[in-house]
């Protein structure tokens, strides 16, 4: 520990600050990273449904200014600084070639958390959707409405199972049909040629 603090001493100023951005910011960083990692991320008991903040968990256009983009801001900054103060170059283009590479941390996560955001998908679906939809019978449908069967039908990439009603003979087990209509919650259903 003594060995530490020595070191952090021996430090001239513009290397101190850049040591020390990028140790507290890779923290942070390595903080959140676990707390995500095990289900605690940032919205975990925060209720954010009153309000209108403009970040990234909510898609908006400043999502770049989250603490999570600034974060990753500050470890590219640091480090980019450490790197380049150990090179030789001048403090002001240290600093700015320092911004850069933040700013190009903070896009990168910003990408990559649309990215992610892109794969998240809604299994909801409405049952008007699936007129002119096909799909497989996988219960006999009995004829001109007499009774309900079952239909299988692929809506946004998932297989769910209808009731189904026909105006016409009875289909049987495996048989292809086309949605026509929906009545109430039922489809209407008719064989397809």
């Amino acid at each position: 520990m003594e060995t530490l603090e020595l070191w952090y001493s021996g430090l001239a100023g513009a290397e101190r600050f850049f040591w020390t951005v990028a140790l507290l910011a890779s923290a942070v960083f390595l903080i959140q990273a676990l707390l995500t990692l095990v289900g605690m991320d940032a919205d975990t008991d925060f209720d954010m449904s009153d309000m209108h903040a403009d970040t990234m968990d909510n898609g908006g256009a400043l999502s770049l200014f989250s603490i999570r983009s600034l974060i990753n801001f500050l470890v590219g900054f640091g480090w980019a600084g450490v790197t380049f103060l150990g090179c030789g170059l001048h403090i002001s283009l240290v600093v700015c070639l320092s911004g850069v590479v933040g700013v190009a941390f903070a896009y990168m996560y910003l990408f990559m958390r649309r990215q992610l955001k892109k794969l998240e998908r809604n299994g909801a679906y409405k049952i008007s959707d699936c007129v002119g939809m096909s799909g497989q019978v996988y219960l006999r449908i009995p004829a001109k409405g007499t009774g309900k069967g079952k239909v299988q039908i692929s809506i946004n990439g998932s297989v769910v199972e209808l009731n189904a009603v026909t105006d016409g003979e009875a289909i049987p087990t495996g048989t292809t049909v086309r949605v026509a209509a929906i009545c109430g919650t039922d489809l209407k259903v008719e064989r397809q040629n």
